[in-house]
């Protein structure tokens, strides 16, 4: 009897925590969401903003998604990346998430692609998670314009450093076509 009344308490003791841990995740998610609002007028606060989080204290997708913020925010005030370590261990932790949160996962990809690009390194290792980010926008339902404006941009680089002018041409035309005019359309309603 005394053991059936000690796996109830436990149970309940262990539902409680575990509610109050995610109360905390979704706390922590809501104010990593806030400075990611702010990334593109003020990327330097949000590097300010990054250096107070304690991510030893985070949940592993909400420390993915503020290392993926000052991947980007880095990339924003131009920090010259010398390695790409970070966005390594951010696209291999986001994968397990990329079916909850995508649009997280495709910006690391686009990322990863972007840092290896300032790095100097124009070859497949650059090109391939830009071209499965661009697969992935194309699979949602509605994907962000940025985000496809980034990977057609950057695979046109890639393609235009190596001399592949025709196809770094084919990928600045879609910008044209899959970008600007879908966010044309989109501004007259």
């Amino acid at each position: 009897m005394k053991q059936g009344t000690y796996m109830v308490l436990f149970f309940i003791i262990l539902v409680y925590f575990s509610s109050c841990k995610q109360e905390l995740n979704n706390a922590d998610y809501k104010r990593i969401t806030r400075i990611d609002s702010l990334l593109t007028s003020q990327p330097d606060a949000v590097l300010d903003s990054l250096k107070l989080i304690n991510l030893n204290q985070l949940s592993h997708y909400n420390k993915a998604y503020c290392q993926l913020l000052e991947v980007i925010a880095k990339d924003k005030t131009y920090f010259n990346f010398t390695t790409d370590s970070l966005i390594n261990l951010t696209v291999d932790e986001l994968f397990s998430y990329k079916t909850k949160h995508p649009e997280s996962y495709v910006r690391a990809l686009i990322y990863q692609g972007i840092v290896r690009y300032r790095m100097k390194i124009n070859d497949s290792t650059a090109y391939q998670p830009l071209k499965e980010a661009l697969r992935i926008l194309h699979e949602m339902a509605s994907p962000d314009l940025r985000s496809r404006y980034l990977c057609l941009y950057y695979l046109g680089e890639i393609h235009d450093k190596n001399n592949n002018i025709k196809l770094a041409k084919n990928y600045y035309i879609r910008i044209y076509y899959e970008v600007v005019l879908t966010f044309r359309n989109n501004s007259l309603f």
